[in-house]
This record gives C-alpha cells, sequence and structure tokens, in this order.
C-alpha cells in the first residue's frame, strides 16, 4: 500500500510537471505519458537495423536549429514517474550521444514486459483528480468522455494529439532508466539521475559522470 502511494505521488508530479512544460496538452498526451509510465515501449520491434534506421531518419528530420542547438534549450529526459524516461532525439548530439546507440537501448527496452491494467487504471484516477481540481488544460467534461472510450477500448497505446505534434513536435524514444548509464556512457550510478537534472551541455554530463554535479 505505501509502495502504491509513493509511486501516485511521483505520478501526481510528473503529471504536473507535464502540464507545465507542455501547457497545451491535451487528455491524450497526458495518457500517453501514463501508459509510457507504465508499460514503457508502445512498439513491437521487428530488428535492431530497423529500428536504428527508422531513429535515424527522425533524427534527421527533427535537427535543432542552429541558433537553437547553440542556445541549448531543449533538455536530454522528460521523466514519466515509473521505471521508463522520454529521451528527446533533438538534443543527442550537445550530449555526445549517438543514434545508434540510443536505438539499442530503445530495442532492449522493447523486450521489457512490465505493468498491469489496475495500475494504469489507478494512475487514470489520480489524472481525474488533479482535473477535477482545476490543475489540467481540458475539463472534466472533455477528460471523462475521452477515459470512457479509453478505458473501454482496453487502454491502449494512442498518439499524441494534433495539438501536442503541431505546437512540441515531439521526438523521443521511451527506454528504461536503468539504461540511462549506458546511454552517458559513464559508470554505474552516476547517470542515475540524468532524467532529473535538465542537463544542458556534455560538460554537464561529463561532470556529472566525474561526480562533480
Amino acid at each position: 500500500m505505501k509502495q502504491d502511494e509513493n509511486v501516485l505521488q511521483k505520478t501526481r508530479h510528473v503529471i504536473e510537471r507535464h502540464i507545465e512544460l507542455y501547457p497545451k496538452c491535451e487528455p491524450y498526451d497526458i495518457v500517453k505519458l501514463l501508459y509510457q509510465s507504465e508499460f514503457g515501449c508502445e512498439h513491437f520491434v521487428r530488428s535492431k537495423e530497423m529500428a536504428e534506421e527508422y531513429l535515424k531518419r527522425e533524427y534527421e528530420s527533427c535537427m535543432l536549429t542552429m541558433e537553437a542547438a547553440a542556445a541549448e534549450e531543449h533538455p536530454l529526459t522528460d521523466e514519466t514517474s515509473g521505471m521508463f524516461v522520454r529521451v528527446h532525439l533533438e538534443p543527442l548530439a550537445l550530449y555526445g550521444i549517438s543514434p545508434s546507440r540510443l536505438a539499442e537501448l530503445f530495442v532492449r527496452s522493447s523486450e521489457v514486459r512490465t505493468g498491469s491494467t489496475d495500475g494504469m487504471l489507478k494512475k487514470l484516477s489520480l489524472l481525474k483528480e488533479i482535473c477535477l481540481h482545476g490543475k489540467t488544460p481540458f475539463d472534466e467534461e472533455t477528460l471523462l468522455s475521452f477515459l470512457e472510450k479509453y478505458i473501454e477500448a482496453g487502454c491502449p497505446a494512442i498518439h499524441h494529439s494534433e495539438t501536442y505534434r503541431r505546437l512540441y513536435h515531439p521526438a523521443y524514444r521511451v527506454i528504461c532508466r536503468e539504461f540511462l548509464p549506458e546511454l552517458c556512457n559513464c559508470s554505474s550510478g552516476g547517470c542515475l539521475h540524468v532524467q532529473n537534472l535538465n542537463l544542458k551541455s556534455n560538460t554537464q554530463v561529463q561532470n556529472l559522470n566525474e561526480g562533480k554535479v
């Protein structure tokens, strides 16, 4: 019971933080986040080669402009509150991470089977509670209408809303949190907190790896 309370408390924080980062998000987008938190990767990966090819194409199509890259505006990760994190493609070069490395960890993460419908339903109930208190960009009627159909469909994986895609251009891969040290090419422990650090440069990654952050 205590563990469930801790999970939901962390989930609450992540939902509120996500709304702060993406204030025009819709029910689709928060529910997608919760799905990834509970179940992880949404896609069946046929092969590492195919996953790498798709990732490289997406990476090339969503590269930051030189101005944005120089300003270092994009964090490396977004928290999901579960055992998975989103790793954004745009800033990979800033952190010295190759797309092929991320593709490898994405494939390994896709093989992890975890989560439960009961766990997902608890997180959806939490979202309803947050919405009821007026802390979401959408109203309660909109959310309840969406959730009724979503739950009836069996809580499937879903896409981002059109609004979210248009405004925020999401491009990321979901990987297991435990793989972050491998992604950052650092020794055990050092990078485990990278998802909480909005890291801004290769220097900060190096400092993190050396225990200076």
